[in-house]
């Protein structure tokens, strides 16, 4: 097995603020992904997280569909199967999740309908919500310093309605739905079109996360995919494409995918995983931030709204 090129930076060793934001700086101009522990949400917290997950997705299937994805807030329910994150035609990935927590002003919260499950769960889910968002605020911090930016300029950019956490449901298989199929996975390769994304893996839980990492000095396409490991009391964080533009392609969107991982009997179990996805403010527009904080004035640049539908539109086809 490959080694895991993921580093590990824990905010609560004796870096200073200037240390650490080098540090994530680094992380996510060359692999992309990091693991971080000593954020805010606290180890419990995600552990109740999964628990309510758990419910949900042990309730009736009835009661989540109610509640289907709405165009309007981004929010709810996405069926198995319904959806393919790599942006070409092939079959559905083999996962349903369901987006919590987006809102739109004037709202101070979110408005969405919710199955019986996580109405219960609510104020939980507020707060962990919250959270999330906290510690997304201060990884940006970091992002700013390292840029020579203004401590606050990427939090200043992003609120927190534009944001959600998603509960995501892989169910577990015989092993012969996609056996052989190279097309077919649990969540097919792509890269996370926001500008962070925090990623909760279950502790003890089932892996199959996998990240890309081209050939250096290659064309991109050669490479090799390295295990995500599940590191207990850490989270994983990524970037996504919207940084990627934003930054003229300085923070690296990682492409990443996740694979059956088989029992010692040769079934595919389940797995869950809870992301927390970040998208700057709608009308922020992706004007190119250069090394030195430079703000260059990109003609044609996408607002924030503009390139999250463009991605939306792509994978939220019927497949084929």
């Amino acid at each position: 097995m490959l080694d895991n090129p993921i580093p590990l930076i824990d905010l609560s060793g004796p870096a200073t603020p200037q240390e650490l934001a080098l540090q994530i700086s680094d992380a996510v101009r060359t692999v992309g992904f990091l693991h971080i522990k000593g954020l805010n949400v606290t180890p419990e917290q995600a552990r109740r997280a999964f628990a309510i997950s758990k419910e949900l997705y042990d309730s009736p299937m009835e009661e989540r569909a109610a509640c289907p994805h709405d165009e309007s807030d981004r929010n709810g329910h996405v069926a198995y199967k319904a959806s393919r994150l790599a942006e070409s035609k092939g079959a559905g990935d083999l996962k349903e999740n369901f987006a919590f927590g987006r809102f739109n002003p004037p709202h101070t919260e979110t408005q969405q309908r919710l199955p019986p499950v996580l109405q219960k769960h609510r104020e939980e889910l507020l707060k962990f919500h919250a959270d999330c968002y906290e510690a997304t605020c201060k990884i940006l911090d970091a992002f700013s310093v390292a840029l020579n930016l203004p401590v606050n300029y990427f939090r200043d950019r992003h609120t927190p309605g534009g944001n959600a956490v998603t509960l995501i449901n892989y169910p577990p298989t015989s092993g012969t739905e996609g056996a052989g199929d190279a097309t077919v996975a649990r969540a097919s390769a792509h890269k996370d079109w926001g500008s962070v994304t925090l990623l909760f893996q279950e502790e003890n839980g089932t892996p199959g996360l996998e990240i890309f990492l081209p050939t250096p000095g290659g064309d991109g396409k050669e490479g090799n995919w390295f295990p995500a490991p599940i590191i207990p009391d850490t989270v994983l964080v990524n970037v996504g494409l919207a940084l990627e533009l934003w930054t003229g392609g300085m923070f690296q969107a990682t492409l990443h995918r996740v694979v059956m991982h088989n029992a010692a009997d040769g079934s595919f179990q389940g797995r869950k995983s809870i992301a927390f996805f970040v998208q700057p403010e709608d009308s922020v527009v992706f004007d190119t931030i250069q090394p030195d904080g430079t703000i260059v004035k990109t003609p044609g640049a996408l607002t924030s709204r503009e390139f999250f539908k463009q991605r939306m539109d792509a994978i939220m086809v019927a497949a084929n």
